[in-house]
């Protein structure tokens, strides 16, 4: 049937060059790392990052041969005396591989120019937040913030990076502040998701959400974002499937993803997430039946699956489920795409969009988010 969704994805003609795009960038490439950074040793995390608190050994990488890796930006040769350049070229080897960071154009590229030589705040290899520092910047030129966010206060700046708009931290028992909350909702971002924003492993909060982000969920931040409690991404432009290491967050509460243009199945893998209390996937294309295995999610009390392309029945297993309060599919209209006898909501598309109060059988207006708001 075709849903509203689905027309809005017609009108899209930006997905073949954000395709293109998304395969040239340097930023997908897995892996990263080149013959000079080697392969690592890690098991947990992709080749080519290495997260906060991981280690990894490799040869000592000869830094002057990468004394004018920012030439194309105007930025003279790194002298050979200068320690704080050659340790920042050092360290992000390490961190982000040779061909990311010495592609030109590339937002790595940029944000290590950026630290080496625009960096008010001079910040040193040795500090120990320059990562955190570093995957910011990453992800400020990645979503083109000069050119394009709304608000920008204080980003790229001398001031702590803690300080930054949307930027919140926590310090540890020696100290140390660690970024836990990113939020820089409907703030025009436009742009690919950065892999560095794995970098920020103590992340609880990623909150995204309304603005021109394309392109997928690089791996690296399943694999790495240990902490992260809430991931809101929905309202993007975010395509693919739902990798099933999507359930190596382990700690997730929340996921949002309402509103972008996933397709494929729904991972059965989101079983694992034992902590996951809402699950938002309205208007993407998820394809195939409801996994029945979302039934074993005993705090889940809001699921919406509406507005995509699944079909058949309602698991009995989600049905049965004590913690539920709102469940939302596309249960309304002859024929069902989806027969559902537990649905708190049931929705159809396309030519007659509706969605219904199944308690009061009202018409309701589905509002962004799970749930729904009577007119």
């Amino acid at each position: 049937m075709m849903t509203s969704s689905t027309l809005r994805r017609v009108g899209n003609c930006w997905i073949a060059p954000m395709l293109l795009l998304l395969f040239l960038s340097p930023s997908f490439y897995s892996p990263w790392s080149s013959p000079e950074v080697g392969n690592g040793t890690s098991n947990q995390h992709p080749p080519g990052l290495l997260v906060e608190g991981a280690t990894k050994k490799r040869k000592k990488a000869d830094t002057t041969k990468l004394s004018k890796m920012c030439s194309s930006l105007g930025k003279t040769p790194i002298a050979a005396n200068d320690r704080r350049a050659h340790a920042i070229i050092e360290k992000l080897l390490g961190v982000t591989g040779k061909l990311s960071l010495t592609y030109a154009g590339s937002s790595q590229h940029s944000a290590a120019c950026w630290m080496i030589y625009d960096d008010p705040k001079k910040t040193k290899a040795s500090d120990s937040r320059f990562i955190q520092r570093y995957a910011l910047a990453v992800f400020w030129f990645a979503t083109d913030g000069a050119g394009h966010w709304d608000e920008k206060t204080d980003w790229m700046s001398s001031k702590d990076e803690c300080t930054w708009l949307g930027v919140e931290c926590r310090r540890n028992w020696l100290g140390t502040k660690h970024i836990v909350e990113l939020d820089l909702g409907f703030n025009n971002c436009h742009g690919l998701l950065p892999r560095e924003l794995a970098l920020l492993t103590y992340l609880e909060e990623l909150d995204l959400h309304g603005n021109e982000i394309q392109g997928v969920i690089p791996l690296a931040m399943y694999a790495s974002l240990k902490n992260l409690k809430t991931l809101k991404l929905h309202m993007n432009g975010l395509f693919g499937e739902l990798q099933p290491q999507v359930a190596q967050l382990k700690s997730l509460t929340e996921l949002s993803l309402f509103g972008n243009y996933f397709t494929g199945p729904i991972p059965k893998e989101l079983e694992k997430l034992k902590h996951l209390e809402l699950l938002d996937l309205y208007a993407n294309n998820f394809s195939g039946t409801i996994p029945k295995s979302l039934g074993n999610l005993k705090r889940l009390s809001d699921l919406d699956v509406h507005d995509n392309d699944l079909k058949g029945t309602m698991p009995k297993e989600i049905c049965a489920s004590s913690a539920m309060k709102s469940l939302t599919s596309d249960c309304w209209g002859r024929p069902q795409e989806v027969s559902c006898d537990c649905c708190t909501v049931c929705c159809q598309g396309l030519p007659a969009m509706v969605c219904v109060d199944m308690a009061t059988k009202k018409k309701i207006r589905y509002v962004v988010g799970a749930g729904a708001a009577a007119k």
